[in-house]
């Protein structure tokens, strides 16, 4: 089950109200209803909300082969307010921020997910700070466990 992630650019003052409206969602797994009911929901809530300001998506996918409905509908939106981001595309890549690296945990392989935690955890100043990334990520969900360490 997927949920619309509302989160509005929260700037106070003049320049808050410039900014766009961002629907983001994170959607880890095929689903061939995705496009469909993402589009719904976000014309929905423009709807209901009376929003004026311009909007946004941003879509993360783990990679591109997986299934999520039909796009001929919404190639407008799709070329022009949504960004689609890849998680796949993050594997090759070396010299990463920490928080993109710890996304990049969630798409490598068993056996090599483990030994980039460590090494991540290792460029971290403390784990305090490495539990502070991953509940960014994965919102409470364990996404590694003492014995990776």
């Amino acid at each position: 089950m997927t949920r619309l992630g509302l989160y509005r650019a929260a700037t106070p003052g003049v320049y808050g109200a410039l900014l766009p409206l961002v629907f983001l969602e994170a959607q880890m797994q095929g689903d061939p209803g995705f496009y469909r009911r993402f589009f719904a929901q976000v014309f929905l809530y423009l709807e209901q909300y009376e929003v004026t300001r311009p909007w946004r998506g941003l879509l993360l996918f783990p990679r591109r082969s997986l299934n999520f409905g039909e796009e001929d509908p919404y190639q407008g939106v799709l070329a022009t307010q949504v960004e689609r981001f890849y998680l796949e595309d993050l594997i090759p890549l070396q010299e990463l921020t920490p928080n993109l690296a710890l996304l990049r945990l969630l798409v490598l392989s068993e056996e090599e997910a483990p030994e980039k935690a460590r090494r991540l955890l290792a460029q971290e100043a403390t784990e305090q700070e490495f539990r502070r990334r991953l509940d960014l990520v994965c919102r409470g969900e364990p996404l590694w466990s003492p014995s990776l360490i």
